[in-house]
């Protein structure tokens, strides 16, 4: 049955198990009772006075009971500024303000809730709209098509909140002095690694070394901890420095992977303009007995923008010393082919924004597509990050990717963590690799 079917019953709890065929499997668990009781205030924007009524009726009989309901983008401003809600369902269509211009005022509100996208125009806009919400650093929970069920809403609601729950370092840290990064950052900095393996076979190719911040107790902080502050604090050389030590001491340990370029680091993008940045790192390598060619130093847009010309240079020079690069988020930056004409790259890194929603979404299968074409033709070696489902992973293989780095293949992890899994990963990848 649609939303608006509902409206005509009058029995509330009949008209939910009709919207709803799947309520009742949801509605026993805890899961499902936690993520309701966290809804304060919910608002509805549409311009359909059935589909309000319906979503009013869907959460209030859910144990919501501050659900607001606004016909336009101008209304739901006054709802917005009357009290921020925790959820926006929000349609695209409406008069007077649209869906469009709403979502805009919603980010020069500093909105910081949640959005539902529902609507009744085409997947290819509702697409456009989706990734014009997160360009505003606003959580969208989904983007879902009229006519939809109580179940898609649910569903959408229920992903975030497993999302949330998932492995990783947790979103709230402690917050470190300007003196402790002083004091403390050669000792304090530490690379986990996370692995690269063939999407092939499943072989292990190599792992991307990141920057965490080891406290007293062990315990790792992630670069928003301490990364903004060595900035603020000229600190940025002296990190620059202890990641490139300790990869290179972590290189000694693990110079058994085979192949080229096993460890790929991140530098700051300042680092490529500094025109004595290749000597340095040559002589650094030298000093630990180790090849250039064992390293993938991975570079963005913003390294490059800062000085072309002196970057490319640097970039130059150290492919001359036969340091591999890498492209990383390939396809988010303004200036991506320029980069591809320019740097004398060796690897391009499939951004997770359309390696992720490849399978069910037509124009970023599109973009892999078309990624991955090019980079064969031009000879580069392929590493996509963000394949976490069996689907994904099978139009990946299917696609020709060289190279996987996600969780669902290992989460990053501290070097003695990587030497275990690495022992056991070949057992482990039996499920999901066998030679094509």
């Amino acid at each position: 049955m649609a939303l608006s079917q509902i409206i005509s019953m009058k029995d509330p709890e009949r008209a939910m198990r009709e919207f709803d065929p799947g309520r009742a499997k949801l509605s026993g668990g805890q899961e499902r009772n936690a993520l309701f009781s966290q809804l304060g205030r919910v608002l509805v924007v549409d311009d359909s006075p059935e589909v309000c009524r319906s979503l009013d009726l869907f959460f209030r009989v859910r144990g919501v009971e501050d659900v607001a309901k606004a016909f336009n983008g101008r209304e739901g401003i006054a709802e917005l500024e009357r009290a921020a809600p925790d959820l926006i369902i929000c349609d695209i269509n409406m008069p007077e303000m649209d869906g469009i211009e709403f979502i805009r005022h919603l980010a020069e509100h500093n909105y910081h809730g949640r959005i539902i996208l529902v609507t009744g125009e085409t997947e290819r806009l509702a697409a456009t709209v989706s990734d014009m919400i997160q360009s505003y650093d606003i959580e969208l929970l989904g983007t879902i098509l009229k006519p939809f069920t109580g179940v898609e809403l649910e569903q959408a609601l229920l992903q975030q909140q497993s999302q949330s729950g998932q492995g990783g370092e947790a979103p709230a840290y402690r917050v470190l002095s300007a003196n402790e990064i002083d004091e403390r950052l050669e000792e304090a900095i530490d690379l986990v690694l996370q692995p690269k393996v063939c999407a092939k076979t499943g072989e292990l190719r190599g792992a991307e070394c990141l920057a965490r911040w080891r406290q007293p107790d062990g315990s790792l902080l992630p670069p928003p901890a301490f990364i903004p502050l060595c900035e603020q604090a000229g600190l940025t050389e002296r990190l620059n420095m202890r990641v490139l030590e300790r990869a290179f001491e972590i290189a000694g340990v693990l110079g058994d992977i085979p192949g080229p370029g096993y460890l790929a680091v991140n530098i700051s993008p300042g680092t490529f303009s500094d025109i004595s940045f290749p000597d340095r790192l040559q002589a650094m390598a030298e000093a630990h007995g180790q090849q250039l060619s064992n390293f993938v130093l991975e570079i963005t847009e913003s390294s490059l923008l800062q000085d072309l010309k002196r970057s490319i240079e640097v970039l130059s020079r150290l492919s001359l010393k036969r340091a591999l690069l890498a492209i990383d988020d390939f396809g988010t930056g303004h200036s991506t082919f320029t980069q591809l004409k320019s740097v004398p790259a060796n690897e391009l890194k499939l951004d997770r924004s359309y390696v992720a929603n490849a399978a069910s979404d037509k124009r970023a299968r599109a973009m892999l597509e078309a990624s991955i074409d090019l980079a064969r033709k031009l000879s580069l070696v392929t590493v996509a990050e963000g394949v976490e489902d069996a689907e994904t992973l099978t139009l990946l293989r299917e696609l020709g990717v060289d190279m996987l780095q996600s969780f669902m293949i290992a989460k990053p992890m501290p070097l003695e963590h990587f030497q275990v899994w690495r022992q056991r990963w070949p057992q482990l990848s039996e499920a999901h690799f066998k030679a094509a």
